[in-house]
């Protein structure tokens, strides 16, 4: 007995589902009119602009890594020892367990058993930053992960996981 597929794909997208589409042919023209999370999408062009070699919403592969599962992580750089990591946080994640979000935490490590820096950034309006602008906002991650860098750079960093919370 077999399953009948869950998710059919579109003749509008070549027979893949949108989001599929949109992760294997991200430079074909119809993969701009999907939709997807453009709050994350603000942040990866941001850093973007300022800065090279973020890696953005991709699996964590080792060549030693026999994992079952594959954590993503928003935006993510390798520095020496340390991945630098910035995460979108829609909404302050309010409806996430923080158990879980530790758990994440010790999954990621598993992977990379370097050092860690997560930069958790809110790009939402919240009570203390109702007045901030989201470009504002922006400025300061963009500062923010220049001053993490250096710190990585000159081995400053000594804790294994650093969280660093941004407007959350």
């Amino acid at each position: 007995m077999f399953m009948k597929n869950l998710v059919k794909g579109c003749k509008k997208y070549d027979g893949y589902c949108a989001t599929c589409f949109k992760r294997v042919f991200p430079d074909d023209p119809r993969s701009k009119l999907i939709y997807c999370s453009a709050k994350e999408i603000k942040v990866r062009n941001a850093i973007n602009k300022h800065y090279a070699d973020f890696v953005h919403d991709k699996p964590i592969y080792t060549d030693a890594c026999e994992c079952v599962h594959r954590r993503r992580v928003d935006h993510r750089k390798l520095i020496g020892n340390t991945i630098l990591a910035i995460e979108t946080d829609e909404f302050a994640h309010r409806s996430y367990d923080p158990h879980d979000e530790e758990v994440r935490y010790d999954d990621l490590y598993m992977i990379h058993s370097g050092k860690w820096i997560f930069i958790r950034f809110n790009p939402d309006s919240n009570r203390e930053s109702k007045k901030t602008t989201v470009e504002s906002k922006l400025n300061h991650l963009i500062k923010e992960i220049q001053i993490q860098t250096e710190r990585i750079e000159r081995a400053e960093n000594e804790e294994l996981i650093e969280v660093i919370k941004m407007y959350c």
